[in-house]
């Protein structure tokens, strides 16, 4: 009986994919798709940086209660500010919110996230 290695006898350890607190199905919408497209073209510059915007990211996330649709919520951000909005709030860090007609997080008075 031929031997087998020690590294094929091995199990790799099983990954296990994040799992977000929210539906992210509507992301890949042609909807959003379109929305975003739009948005970017509205709004060309990163808020952060100045730089070329890359997506739209919601101020206030989704996952807490933010508005996904209304546009008080949205700004354009480059992949760089992004990454480092989304590790601030892996920290809690949020801006001051009030609630639209549908009882929607949006933030108050316009303010959006700064690159710091």
């Amino acid at each position: 009986m031929p031997s087998m290695n020690k590294r094929s006898r091995r199990t790799k350890p099983k990954q296990t994919k994040r799992k977000a607190n929210h539906d992210t199905s509507v992301y890949h919408s042609m909807d959003w798709r379109k929305h975003s497209k739009q948005y970017r073209l509205d709004n060309p510059k990163c808020v952060g940086c100045g730089g070329q915007s890359r997506c739209v990211d919601h101020i206030i996330p989704v996952r807490i209660g933010g508005s996904f649709w209304d546009i008080r919520n949205h700004q354009a951000l480059c992949n760089g500010c992004h990454a480092k909005k989304s590790s601030d709030e892996s920290r809690d860090i949020y801006i001051t919110s009030v609630k639209n007609i549908d009882q929607e997080l949006i933030p108050h008075r316009g303010s959006s996230w700064k690159c710091n």
